[in-house]
């Protein structure tokens, strides 16, 4: 396989991956709605946490986006620097369930073992 069949190859992951992404954008958006207005014409704090959840998907969706606008652009240099970002912000950033106590304990073993 030559690089440039495996180039567009990449190219159409990404356009398929743009349209299930605006699928969900939609989806998302309507989600949204309904339990933001459910829960204010019902006074349901569950249903609005639920609608608040949704328009945060809903900016994780947009960051996606970006990220694949920028690939379709061919701009790796924004993935090495994003890439490189993260590394340098990794310790800094609190991580989602117990991953980052297990991180630190981990290197802190590391650095007792001879």
């Amino acid at each position: 396989m030559t690089n440039a069949s495996t180039a567009e190859d990449r190219r159409e992951l990404v356009r398929q991956a743009f349209f299930l992404e605006y699928v969900t954008l939609v989806w998302m958006v309507i989600e949204a709605a309904v339990a933001i207005g459910a829960g204010a014409a019902g006074a349901s704090l569950t249903f609005l946490a639920f609608g608040l959840d949704s328009l945060i998907e809903l900016v994780s969706a947009g960051v996606l986006i970006w990220r694949l606008t920028s690939e379709l652009r061919g701009s790796a240099s924004f993935l090495l620097r994003n890439s490189c970002s993260c590394t340098a912000h990794k310790e800094r950033l609190p991580m989602a369930g117990g991953d980052g106590i297990v991180h630190r304990h981990r290197r802190k073993v590391e650095k007792e073992m001879p």
